[in-house]
């Protein structure tokens, strides 16, 4: 199911750099200043840390089986 998830969303956001690279441009801009921000990696480096290394151990958990 988490295949077909990201696999949709992949679907969705090469189509979106096709046909409408007004949106890439402003999600590009909203992760700078909210995602890679300094300030957010500073104060909640473990936090992300965690989801990431979890978000991996899931992945391979599914690509295993």
């Amino acid at each position: 199911m988490i295949k077909v998830i990201i696999g949709f969303i992949l679907l969705l956001v090469g189509l979106s750099y096709l046909y409408r690279p007004d949106s890439i441009i402003k999600i590009n801009s909203w992760v700078k200043a909210n995602v890679f921000n300094d300030q957010v990696i500073i104060n909640h480096r473990r936090k992300i840390g965690v989801v990431i290394i979890l978000i991996g151990i899931i992945f391979l958990c599914i690509g295993i089986n």
